[in-house]
């Protein structure tokens, strides 16, 4: 059973910087992997034990697609898209975390996961969130305008965006 714990925390810690989970999402992974082996392993010597075997049976196969999903879509390389993002700003368009640095009237390509997205435009901070519930709010120093595949995104309104609908996309940051 040891085995299986250490084995269930590397996996889970794997697929949390695979997936870019944050500490605490990570954490409540790993939480609930071990709370479901121990409830497996300890159903034994339960009057019912059938009841908790079945339950944490199903929830520890949930858990191991939550946390082998990643590994094994990074090990068989996702299919990933290309997005041109067009700087029409007199001033460089940079997003440190993302590795973004678009001089003014530049493009950079970068390649991300074929997945559907939500973002969110707030003044001067983008937001995105994944299928899986990962956010990460990047602050871009001051208010711009986006446009995905020709499609302006609304400011304060959250927007799912389909990246595997296509195998290219194109983002155009305007400044006001």
């Amino acid at each position: 059973m040891i085995f299986l714990l250490v084995l269930m925390v590397l996996a889970a810690g794997a697929a949390s910087i695979i997936s870019g989970w944050s500490l605490t999402t990570g954490g409540l992974v790993i939480g609930f992997l071990v709370l479901t082996i121990i409830l497996v392993a300890t159903s034994r010597k339960r009057a019912d034990r059938r009841f908790f075997r079945t339950v944490g049976a199903a929830t520890l196969g949930a858990s191991l697609v939550t946390v082998l999903y990643p590994i094994v879509a990074f090990a068989l390389n996702e299919p990933l898209v290309a997005v041109d993002i067009n700087n029409r700003c007199d001033q460089p368009f940079v997003v440190d975390n993302l590795g973004l640095d678009v001089s003014p009237g530049g493009t950079q390509t970068v390649q991300v996961p074929a997945v559907q997205v939500s973002v969110l435009i707030e003044e001067a901070k983008i937001s995105i969130e994944t299928g899986l519930g990962y956010r990460r709010t990047f602050d871009t120093g001051q208010p711009y305008t986006v446009d995905i595949d020709g499609q302006r995104l609304t400011p304060g309104r959250e927007e799912t965006i389909d990246l595997g609908s296509s195998d290219h996309h194109v983002v155009d940051v305007t400044c006001p």
